[in-house]
């Protein structure tokens, strides 16, 4: 479906499929990936980003944020974040219960 189709024709929609863009500039930069065609609400991105991320940089990246925006109404903190937060607490937990004694 073309985007005209989706009636994203408002301002936001624009900055929607600008972002939809980005993303897919990004994917194509990858070995392997440059014919790669996002289309949102297909969850295959998943399985790309699990591949080519990188979640240390994202940590980095998010706590950074989140000291920037260190004071401020959820809603004022744009762009932020809090999900890292949670991430790192499972992976100490699977960490935790993973531990095999020597």
């Amino acid at each position: 479906m073309r985007r005209e189709d989706k009636g994203l024709k408002t301002h936001s929609g624009w900055l929607i499929w600008k972002i939809y863009d980005l993303i897919q500039e990004e994917v194509r930069k990858r070995e392997g990936y440059t014919e790669f065609i996002y289309e949102h609400g297909n969850v295959s991105i998943l399985d790309v980003v699990q591949v080519i991320g990188d979640e240390d940089a994202a940590m980095k990246r998010a706590d950074f944020l989140l000291e920037i925006h260190s004071g401020k109404s959820y809603i004022e903190a744009n762009p932020s974040t809090r999900v890292h937060l949670l991430v790192r607490e499972i992976r100490e937990w699977i960490t935790y219960y993973n531990y095999i004694p020597e």
